[in-house]
This record gives structure tokens, C-alpha cells and sequence, in this order.
């Protein structure tokens, strides 16, 4: 069986977002914001070992070990803005590729984002993990978004989103990183129609 491929990846993070919505207005009819961020990383990582395609994923995973196992090259002590001392939110690793099983990828998860000061330790991270010699291809920042405006909720979101991205482009403009905003799904309109939320996420490649 092949690895999994990325645009499976995206769907998985985007659906596991909504399974947590949905999961914790179940379980005590409060807002997700109410829960901890754990539970969104649990939900992304069953979607995405759910998903067609061979992968192995983990949780919390240590950032010097997974380095390690990714087979960095480069000399000298990991960058401060990777935290290095800290943990990946969810790692997938390909069995594919590398037959003794690798890290390719890093997903990191953030909780009712409300602009670009939220996800910005999230974007040093995978620009500092993606600038190293290794064997890691991606980064993605994954959260949800809620906006409570009276009218045209969907298009508030929306310019909000495409505020974020535009932000974190130009941030990270001086590096050989690509990133693409083409994933984001409307998780629901509530019932008293005074919010509407979205599940997103930014990918960031290596430049080939």
C-alpha cells in the first residue's frame, strides 16, 4: 500500500476538527472552546490513521527525537524557534519511502484561533523544522475559527481567514518555505444563527 497522500492528510485535520465540535456539543452542550486542545489532536490523529493510505502517526511527540529520526543533517543545536525542549502535536511517519518508517510530516493544532498572533509560535516551529536537512517534507497548521457577527457570517470568516494567511505569507516571505491556504470547511451555522465557524488549515512545503 502507498503513503498516504497529503491532500488525505488535509481532509483528515479539517474533519477531525468538525468530529470535535460535534463530539463535545454531545457530550455536555457546551461550545469546543470549553475543551482542551487534546481533544481536537486525538480526533485529527484517528481521522488521518483512518484515511486510505499506509502511515503510522503519534501524539506528543518529542521534538529532538523526531529530528533524530528524520535524520537531520544539519550541525550544531536545534533553533530555539522550533522549541526544541517541547513536543510535536501529531507526527505522521511514511513506511512507504523508508521501510524502517520515518517522519514526514509535523501538524501542529491550536484551539479558536483569532488572528495571526495565535498560530504565529506554531509557524516558527514548522518554518524552523522545514529550513532544516532532514527527511521531514511538510508543516500544517491546523484550528478552528468562530465569528459572531449579527449578518453575512460565512464572508466575515471568510476576509478573516484570508487576513491570516496573507499575514503569515508575508511573515515567512524570507523563506524557502510554500505555503497554500486551499482547505477550510464550514463546521455549522448555530441555531440562533449568531456565529459561524470553520475548520481551517495552512500547509507549508520545502520549495523543490
Amino acid at each position: 500500500m502507498k503513503d498516504i497522500k497529503l491532500k488525505n492528510v488535509q481532509e483528515a485535520c479539517l474533519d477531525g476538527i468538525i468530529k470535535s465540535f460535534k463530539e463535545y456539543n454531545e457530550w455536555s452542550e457546551e461550545k469546543l472552546w470549553n475543551a482542551p486542545e487534546s481533544l481536537l489532536m486525538v480526533n485529527i490523529a484517528k481521522k488521518i490513521f483512518k484515511s486510505k493510505g499506509k502511515k503510522y502517526v503519534t501524539i506528543e511527540d518529542n521534538v529532538k527525537y523526531i529530528l533524530k529520526m528524520a535524520e537531520r543533517r544539519n550541525k550544531g543545536r536545534l533553533p530555539e524557534k522550533m522549541r526544541p525542549k517541547g513536543r510535536f502535536d501529531i507526527v505522521l511517519w511514511s513506511y512507504d519511502k523508508y521501510e524502517e518508517g520515518l517522519p514526514v510530516g509535523i501538524i501542529e493544532v491550536k484551539h479558536n484561533v483569532k488572528g495571526f498572533s495565535r498560530i504565529k509560535k506554531d509557524i516558527d516551529r514548522l518554518v524552523s523544522v522545514l529550513e532544516q536537512d532532514s527527511k521531514i517534507e511538510f508543516g500544517i497548521t491546523t484550528f478552528y475559527i468562530v465569528c459572531d457577527n449579527k449578518s453575512k457570517h460565512k464572508e466575515i470568516v471568510e476576509q478573516k481567514i484570508d487576513k491570516i494567511f496573507k499575514q503569515v505569507k508575508e511573515y515567512i516571505s524570507t523563506s524557502n518555505i510554500t505555503i497554500t491556504s486551499d482547505n477550510k470547511k464550514i463546521i455549522k451555522e448555530s441555531e440562533d444563527n449568531k456565529s459561524t465557524s470553520f475548520a481551517v488549515l495552512f500547509t507549508l512545503e520545502k520549495n523543490k
